[in-house]
């Protein structure tokens, strides 16, 4: 029975491993935290991003793992959120850029100007559709 257990932990953690790798490799390909360093002008602090991203990622296993429950309220719920949807928004908007959809959209459909526009309104637009989702979905 325990070398199961063994081979599960294992094989866990193997996957684990591979899958963090995966996520990390891609975080360094697109060049977010170079982009952001250079956005904000912190590229001094590049150690820190780096940090963050690996303590952020082992606290997030460690919370999905051990399901232990958290009596944070609603407010410990928003700013998590706030800064878990500016993560992603980053990361969907590098990738994005990594793949060039922006310029190959803006060919496709002919616009010369109001790119910033047609970008902002879609950000707003998910943004509204997530509050909405989880504002009126919550508890059922």
């Amino acid at each position: 029975m325990w070398i199961r257990q063994v081979f599960l932990v294992f094989i866990g953690l193997a996957f684990g491993s591979a899958i963090a790798s995966a996520i990390f490799a891609l975080i360094v390909k697109l060049g977010i935290l170079t982009r952001l360093a250079s956005w904000t002008k912190t590229a001094r602090d590049m150690k820190i991003y780096e940090d963050c991203i690996l303590l952020g990622g082992m606290a997030g296993n460690i919370v999905t793992l051990y399901d232990f429950p958290m009596k944070i309220g609603f407010l410990g719920q928003v700013i998590p959120g706030l800064f878990f949807g500016i993560y992603i928004g980053c990361f969907y908007m590098a990738l994005a850029e990594a793949l060039h959809a922006v310029p190959v959209l803006a060919r496709r459909i002919n616009i010369k100007k109001g790119i910033g526009c047609i970008l902002l309104s879609m950000a707003l637009g998910k943004a509204i559709g997530a509050f909405y989702y989880f504002f009126y979905n919550i508890g059922k």
